[in-house]
């Protein structure tokens, strides 16, 4: 009987140490309420973890998975570091600013459009499948960390170059209604739905490539084309462009691997 009653109380101790864990020692237990600076935000919160009043402590939102807070009137989101298990987050239709997100490395799906964000940084988030950052003023948007990432509607921003070309398991993709000016594919990269504005940005037939420091055409046309030889393709399709005067930021049209 004892010895059964040790392993109750070992598991226990385990399951309650699963989220604390996460956290120096005591600072699980600590409130941390007056850390969520927004009011409404504040409000939201309590309702998801039930707490209508008292403190709030990291292990209590440590213990939350997913968090639903759409058109709240919020404008900062200040205390989110402490939801550690985070798999969904929805904070769309508010009036957010920025966005840190450093601390929710298990977070897969995302959706935050219609706020007022100019940078998104969701390099720290290597699990996110799903992401819906559209409508905001976004210009710049890094994705090559996210190797999981499914589903992108990016579209109403200000983003002019979009490069999915290490989302593998990328199958939907949405960035119209931006002035974009560089979209780069992976070679074969198949879509069951691509939204663009410009048809001719990209087609089955190419993608498009802004050209970095140390590019050549022989370079290009062995990472997409399998053989540098084949570099004349490239050249071709752009015009005849002269091979030593490649600039940096230049775009080039680069046919699929064929032949």
């Amino acid at each position: 009987m004892k010895r059964l009653l040790s392993v109750f109380l070992v598991a226990g101790i385990v399951a309650g140490l699963s989220c604390a864990g996460a956290f120096p020692a005591g600072a699980a237990d600590k409130n941390v309420a007056a850390a969520f600076a927004d009011a409404n935000f504040l409000a939201e919160v309590r309702k998801a973890l039930g707490k209508p009043r008292g403190k709030i402590t990291a292990s209590d939102c440590a213990g939350v998975t997913s968090l639903k807070v759409p058109a709240k009137q919020i404008a900062n989101l200040a205390g989110i570091e402490y939801f550690t298990e985070l798999v969904e987050l929805d904070c769309s239709g508010n009036r957010i600013k920025s966005l840190d997100l450093s601390k929710n490395t298990k977070l897969e799906r995302l959706s935050c459009g219609a706020n007022q964000l100019k940078k998104l940084d969701v390099s720290r988030n290597p699990a996110l499948k799903t992401l819906s950052c559209e409508r905001n003023s976004l210009t710049k948007l890094d994705v090559s960390r996210n190797p999981e990432l499914g589903y992108l509607d990016c579209g109403s921003n200000q983003l002019r170059a979009l490069d999915v070309s290490r989302n593998k398991k990328m199958v939907s993709l949405s960035c119209e209604g931006n002035p974009l000016e560089t979209l780069r594919l992976a070679i074969g990269q198949e879509f069951s739905a691509l939204k663009v504005d410009n048809e001719n940005l990209y087609s089955e037939e190419e993608i498009h490539y802004a050209v970095e420091r140390g590019d050549t055409l022989w370079a290009l046309a062995s990472r997409y084309l399998g053989d540098g030889r084949r570099w004349t393709e490239i050249q071709a399709r752009n015009g005849g462009v002269d091979p030593r005067r490649l600039r940096v930021g230049m775009t080039l049209a680069i046919p699929v691997a064929a032949g």
